[in-house]
């Protein structure tokens, strides 16, 4: 087979780099990868970046993911960076390393509190907590700083997939479908023990997918309406699955044009509570829980 794809494309294989995954049951191991020229391997591996397992990834296979976030935090840990900083580099590198894994597996939930106790703590330089992190968590419009949970970024991209998987032609839907749709009936889909991990992650989001899209009966084709008609997107197919507040009345104050981020931040943590200032006069000053505010002229608990 190997010689007759050579032959036909002009396509060869590099053994050096090429490895034999057998079955535990196989008693001519050594033979057929003489056969071949290549060495033989064990699962767990890596392959283009993720983890290639027999069986659907656990929370275990996430640990290189883990560690390799807690070492790029660790490393930040020890620059002074303000608080700003810290949520910028939280949406914009850490999300990115996240998202390439979120695309492909569904993350355990003690993975996902995993990064998040990460991500907290990381937020507030390993300091007190002042602000919980479900309320840091919402959209800068809803008095948050814009740093989306894992939950929803894990949840959006089920829904992407079962969109991809819907309305793509390639080589990957084509055999998801002929294997476990061959009816192509959504209503009566469903998953057994032995189906893959994957297509039980595409069900879970099947649901709501289908609350945003319908069949156009003329084109015979699916067409995503929760962004108004439009493409779809995943930015929003991750806002409608999104748990929605009510909308910040200061966010015009706030977050106004040529705005400086870290005064920004120490504005809005002022603004709902969150400074710790009660915490730092009680290290100071006796425990009274009284003191002068000259712009107020008068006395305040803080």
């Amino acid at each position: 087979m190997i010689k007759k794809l050579h032959a036909n494309t002009g396509l060869m294989v590099n053994k050096d780099k090429s490895k034999a995954y057998l079955s535990k049951n196989c008693k001519n191991k050594s033979d057929l990868a003489a056969i071949l020229g290549v060495s033989v391997s064990t699962m767990p591996t890596k392959y283009l970046g993720l983890p290639l397992t027999v069986s659907y990834i656990k929370a275990r296979h996430f640990t290189p993911l883990i560690d390799k976030c807690r070492s790029k935090v660790e490393g930040w840990m020890l620059q002074k960076l303000s608080m700003a900083g810290r949520a910028e580099l939280i949406k914009s590198v850490l999300h990115n390393t996240l998202s390439y894994w979120a695309l492909s597996f569904k993350f355990p939930n003690s993975v996902i509190k995993e990064f998040e106790r990460l991500f907290s703590k990381f937020s507030w330089n390993d300091k007190m907590h002042a602000w919980n992190w479900m309320d840091i968590c919402k959209t800068k419009k809803e008095g948050g700083l814009g740093i989306r949970r894992l939950s929803d970024i894990n949840y959006a991209s089920g829904i992407r997939l079962f969109w991809r998987l819907c309305t793509s032609n390639t080589l990957w839907a084509n055999w998801m479908v002929s294997n476990y749709l061959p009816q192509l009936d959504w209503e009566t889909a469903s998953a057994s023990i032995l189906h893959s991990g994957t297509w039980k992650f595409i069900l879970v989001s099947k649901d709501k997918a289908l609350q945003y899209m319908h069949k156009n009966a003329l084109s015979n084709g699916w067409v995503w309406t929760g962004n108004n008609g439009r493409e779809f997107t995943y930015k929003n197919c991750w806002d409608l699955i999104r748990t929605k507040y009510p909308s910040w009345p200061f966010y015009t104050i706030t977050w106004y044009s040529n705005h400086c981020p870290k005064m920004t931040i120490c504005l809005i943590r002022a603004l709902h509570g969150k400074l710790l200032i009660k915490h730092f006069f009680e290290g100071h000053w006796n425990n009274s829980g009284r003191y002068m505010c000259i712009m107020l002229a008068g006395y305040r608990n803080y």
